[in-house]
């Protein structure tokens, strides 16, 4: 692989990374936001 080819694969790992750590944010957000609006 040359170094264009290997950077390019770098960032698409970290983008799928950051989709998953985003994803998962939002859920926790959501669970919280509909938890405080159910309780209170």
């Amino acid at each position: 692989m040359c170094v264009l080819q290997l950077f390019i694969f770098q960032q698409f790992l970290i983008s799928k990374k950051m989709c998953k750590f985003a994803q998962n944010l939002y859920i926790l957000w959501h669970d919280n936001l509909y938890g405080t609006m159910n309780t209170g």
